[in-house]
């Protein structure tokens, strides 16, 4: 896996973040909604989604009410 360059990490992290707010939902809400610690929720902000456990990336996104691919960096690559 190629590390992803810092411009990039930034648009995952503002997406991450910016679907969260927009869900009106605060770090500590999230966590709670989702049954997780906020710690976790600090790493989705940060854009930290690839080391995380799939069913913590659902939780997190049921939760947001969206797919957990919308909660996944977009590498430019397509599955059919």
């Amino acid at each position: 896996f190629r590390r992803m360059t810092a411009r990039r990490d930034r648009r995952i992290r503002s997406n991450a973040r910016g679907i969260r707010l927009d869900a009106g939902y605060s770090r500590e809400l999230l966590a709670a909604r989702a049954g997780t610690g906020l710690e976790t929720v600090r790493r989705l902000d940060r854009g930290e989604v690839v080391t995380m456990k799939i069913e913590t990336l659902f939780r997190l996104a049921a939760a947001l009410g969206v797919a957990p691919a919308e909660l996944l960096p977009d590498l430019g690559c397509r599955i059919e």
